[in-house]
């Protein structure tokens, strides 16, 4: 609220929910801002790039989990598993028709 204060009174933009629409704007643009170290699920970290990734297999993970999991890492990618092969979970439409 704030930024979009400043906006609107430095802009002179029309109205206050203009000015909230540029703020809002201008964070989306900005992206978010991770530490050194992040820990998060397949939803948490899609469309976000870090230069080394760590992945945890689960049996629930589905192909989607494992596409987004694997495009994740710039550098080098570990994946840390009980077992030596492993398969991606069926997706709930591959379940659907398989029923």
């Amino acid at each position: 609220m704030r930024s979009a204060l400043q906006l609107k009174a430095t802009r002179q933009l029309a109205t206050l929910s203009i000015a909230i629409w540029e703020a809002q704007n201008r964070i989306r643009h900005a992206g978010r801002r991770l530490g050194n170290r992040s820990i998060g699920s397949t939803l948490l970290v899609k469309g976000l790039e870090f230069e080394r990734a760590i992945i945890i297999a689960e049996d629930a993970m589905t192909r989607k989990d494992w596409y987004v999991a694997l495009t994740r890492a710039t550098t080098s990618i570990r994946i840390i598993s009980p077992a030596e092969r492993f398969l991606p979970s069926r997706d709930q439409a591959e379940n659907r028709r398989a029923l």
